[in-house]
């Protein structure tokens, strides 16, 4: 009895309990965008980004009027000429919701940590639900929060995005719980971070998680067919339905009154009929993918540069660019000159960046499509290849056309680019699911073998095909006469006429 007693003691400390390494994962959290943001120990905070300031000159009559009269106004006349305040703050959500927002991003006041912190503790929650064992949840937290989008919104100054992105995996992951036979937990957190979710108002993320979760209950659907459970699938349904409902109900006064004031903004359609083919009842499609991800910019999520990077990027001292440039007008010049470069050279218009997931996450999204024999892998594929041909928009309008004409509300929303966060979800979900599987059950060296040679091939081959053939690129995009055509310094025409600022950097 008592080498028993001992045993279990012995089990209970070696083996932390499930709230414990919840814990310890989230002083992890902590500590890494700590880490990352370390200059915000110092004392220094985020500048303010233009959109950010923007907005605050927009919304400085309706808070001087506030604060003065200790009451709500619903109008401005600082914003488009004049709009109803419903979207910059009027009416406010429950207050019970709004507290609960507040404690998730730090009450709006450790920007850009409390980003980082959400993205990393939503995609925690998304691989517990999952199976995924803690101490492999946390790598691929880190896997998920550090993919470059997710950075490139926050000096662009998109909080709600950001913030909206942070819930996304964890209302999915409610969602997965729920049907898989764990009701009233999944409903529970669906409902949570569903409200939370669309508390902070940016409904083209919300858009794009309702469209995942459709996509999951379509597989779902299937499977519970095939295995003859339907009655707990659609008890299941039911009660996520409820939670949606709820999670709608609490936000009902925001998104009704955005629904109202949408038909009379540029969402809602046009009367004057200038061309029909380009008209929706909503934006217009030429609007609508005036940001498209170039075809072989899909590249970008293997090889971040591959389009060159941003609109307005910096390069190294070590750049042919900054020795030209010294050469022509001496070092200070030069250290000027490459601070703000037009190094992208894709089809889109500008970008602050590219969307990159990861070499290795993308290698183990490849490996785990191979090894997994589960029907996730298929959705997870699904939703990738979804994501990537909708954001090509107009470089590939034939499915851009069907979704703006025939899906429910997508005409409402722009740049198309956006709906790259769908594989950004969606690779690291299987990298990592692929990981927890051959932690549980190791493979048969041959089939690991396999997978492992055929992964190496495909992402490996396509790598070392880039870098032996990166000379077959023109390396011109819309960025470099445009920087002419505004007056640039004659030193810099010479420099474009005689080499290409993307082939010199």
């Amino acid at each position: 009895m008592n080498l028993l007693c001992n045993h279990n003691i012995t089990n209970m400390k070696n083996n932390p309990s499930p709230i414990a390494y919840h814990a310890i994962s989230l002083a992890v959290f902590l500590t890494i965008s700590l880490a990352y943001f370390s200059p915000m120990l110092n004392g220094k905070k985020m500048i303010t980004p233009g959109d950010t300031r923007q907005f605050q000159g927009m919304v400085s009559e309706k808070t001087a009027y506030e604060k003065q009269s200790d009451e709500a106004i619903l109008w401005t006349n600082t914003m488009f000429g004049g709009m109803p305040t419903y979207l910059i703050g009027s009416p406010q959500p429950p207050r019970g919701l709004q507290i609960i927002n507040s404690i998730f991003v730090l009450r709006g006041k450790a920007r850009p940590l409390s980003f980082l912190l959400l993205y990393l503790i939503g995609f925690y929650i998304l691989l517990n639900a999952f199976g995924v064992r803690p101490q492999l949840s946390i790598i691929g937290a880190i896997a998920f929060a550090f993919s470059s989008y997710f950075f490139v919104i926050i000096p662009a100054g998109h909080a709600t995005k950001a913030i909206t992105i942070g819930y996304m995996p964890a209302v999915i992951g409610g969602v997965y719980l729920a049907l898989r036979g764990k009701v009233l937990v999944g409903t529970i957190i669906t409902g949570l971070f569903l409200a939370l979710q669309i508390l902070n108002n940016h409904l083209q993320i919300t858009y794009y998680t309702l469209l995942i979760i459709l996509t999951l209950g379509i597989f779902e659907f299937v499977s519970a067919y095939q295995e003859k459970r339907l009655r707990p699938y659609f008890l299941s349904i039911g009660a996520l339905l409820v939670a949606v409902i709820l999670a709608i109900a609490s936000n009902a006064t925001v998104l009704w009154t955005t629904y109202e004031y949408g038909k009379y903004s540029t969402r809602g359609g046009s009367e004057l009929e200038i061309d029909a083919n380009d008209q929706t009842s909503g934006l217009d499609k030429s609007y609508i993918t005036g940001w498209s991800y170039g075809v072989d910019e899909t590249f970008t999520l293997l090889i971040p540069n591959f389009k060159g990077g941003s609109s307005a990027g910096s390069l190294s001292e070590d750049s042919e660019t900054f020795k030209y440039f010294s050469q022509a007008q001496g070092n200070q010049y030069a250290r000027q000159v490459i601070k703000y470069m037009p190094l992208y050279w894709g089809t889109q218009t500008s970008t602050a960046g590219p969307v990159y997931v990861g070499a290795v996450v993308l290698f183990l999204f490849v490996f785990g499509f191979i090894m997994i024999r589960s029907r996730l892998r298929w959705w997870l594929l699904t939703l990738t290849v979804l994501a990537i041909m909708l954001s090509w928009g107009k470089n590939f309008m034939f499915l851009s056309g069907l979704f703006i004409d025939y899906f429910p509300g997508y005409s409402k929303f722009r740049t198309v680019t956006m709906i790259l966060v769908i594989a950004e979800f969606a690779i690291p979900l299987l990298a990592f699911l692929a990981l927890e599987s051959l932690m549980k059950k190791e493979p048969e060296k041959k089939d690991f073998m396999k997978g492992l040679k055929l992964s190496l091939y495909i992402v490996g081959g396509l790598s070392l095909f880039f870098l032996l053939f990166a000379g077959m690129f023109s390396f011109t995009g819309p960025g470099d006469e445009r920087y002419l055509s505004q007056g640039a310094n004659p030193f810099m025409d010479a420099f474009f006429r005689k080499c290409n600022i993307s082939t010199c950097s």
